[in-house]
């Protein structure tokens, strides 16, 4: 077997998964532009790792590569399984339990009472501020709010 230098080892690796995760890629983003199934993703990535077998024993390679391949074919799987809308998904708050808050005349929210408490905790409002509390219309300080003292209190 011949010694493989710095600069072959690394021009292997780029073009092994260049190679190996185009397709995957390619599948997903610009032919589908959907996530598969697990089923239709596992087949995909099936083909795909016999295909890249096939091709990469004809061009005479040695037997360590298939755990590279199988590392491909695992990445691919998720490549074609990943749902971006759903990554980025967030359940819709509810605007019935929701505060909000000035500091000066830079208001900031919808919080949660959590969140809430987190800032009041962490002295971003302040007594003087004002909170406007969930299903109320008028803004109070944030000292009046009884929040503010359960916060404060522990």
């Amino acid at each position: 077997m011949p010694q493989l230098d710095a600069t072959h080892m690394f021009v292997s690796f780029i073009l092994t998964w260049s190679v190996g995760l185009a397709p995957p890629l390619l599948v997903r983003f610009i032919f589908l532009r959907r996530p598969l199934g697990k089923l239709g993703a596992l087949a995909l990535c099936a083909a795909f790792f016999i295909l890249s077998r096939i091709v990469f024993v004809y061009l005479g390679g040695t037997s360590h590569i298939p755990v590279v391949w199988s590392f491909v074919a695992i990445i691919s799987f998720f490549i074609l399984r990943y749902d971006s809308a759903k990554a980025t998904e967030h359940p819709p708050a509810d605007e019935s339990t929701m505060w909000r808050y000035k500091v000066g005349a830079k208001e900031y929210g919808p919080l949660s009472e959590a969140e809430l408490r987190f800032h009041i905790l962490s002295e971003s409002i302040q007594p003087k501020d004002l909170v406007l509390p969930p299903q109320s219309n008028e803004w109070i300080p944030a000292a009046d709010a009884p929040k503010f003292y359960n916060a404060r209190n522990g």
